[in-house]
């Protein structure tokens, strides 16, 4: 698949977690702001060429860095550390470890999508055929299930990335996701989503683009019910709570 045809798949959720991260005003043109969020990524680039999140560790985070270095219109292969050494580049170098278990399905979804993104080959990434990873060694194509049983997040995210690479969900795939779908509309972390886990707006809005990605119509009973769990969810001052 051509390149422009991966990004637009992708091009959603590269601008939802890049526009997330921004505080957009209507005082400031919005390349300004754009550009003011990149320049204060990179100040956050370390030695190694990593980005690294509090939240999503540095491996993770640098994968989600680079989804928003090519939404602003950059080329994380120029982001060069002290040590000439890019994002890609530290990615490239633990890709083995960081994808070598089906516990870390979600990492090698992310991974994907970033190389994806930057135009790498995620078929010979770091030594690594992430497209075998998530297609062949953690898939499971008698469940339709990517990674662990129940990970909602590693299974919504593999979708997205399968597709960015070129290569088709399994219906199987995405029933799987719709039926994990709590009666509220939404989902969370986990199915069966119970005890401490509660349906959610991180989670919720990570299927619905997934979903949509591999073809489910935006009128489609389980993309209604997600959009009125989200509105649900809507604070009064616009925002939502993760």
């Amino acid at each position: 698949m051509k390149t422009k045809a991966r990004l637009g798949v992708i091009l959603p959720l590269l601008l939802a977690l890049f526009l997330a991260s921004l505080s957009l005003s209507g005082a400031a043109p919005q390349e300004a702001v754009i550009d003011k969020a990149l320049d204060w990524l990179r100040s956050q680039q370390q030695a190694d060429g990593s980005i690294p999140s509090a939240v999503a560790g540095a491996y993770n985070g640098t994968s989600q860095a680079v989804l928003a270095i090519v939404a602003g219109g950059q080329d994380p292969n120029a982001w060069l550390s002290g040590d000439n050494q890019s994002p890609l580049d530290f990615l490239a170098s633990q890709a083995i470890t960081q994808t070598n278990t089906i516990t870390e399905t979600g990492t090698a979804a992310w991974l994907t999508l970033a190389v994806a993104a930057a135009e790498e080959n995620p078929q010979d990434f770091g030594g690594v055929d992430l497209v075998a990873t998530l297609t062949i060694t953690d898939y499971n194509p008698a469940t339709g299930q990517y990674g662990l049983e129940g990970d909602v997040p590693a299974q919504a995210l593999s979708m997205m990335a399968v597709r960015a690479s070129g290569q088709t969900v399994p219906v199987t795939a995405a029933e799987l996701l719709k039926s994990w779908q709590d009666e509220s509309g939404g989902w969370g972390w986990a199915y069966p989503c119970t005890g401490w886990c509660s349906p959610d707006v991180d989670n919720t809005a990570l299927v619905m683009q997934a979903l949509v990605a591999v073809g489910e119509p935006i009128t489609s009973t389980s993309i209604i019910s997600a959009t009125e769990f989200l509105r649900s969810q809507q604070g009064d001052d616009g925002g939502f709570q993760s």
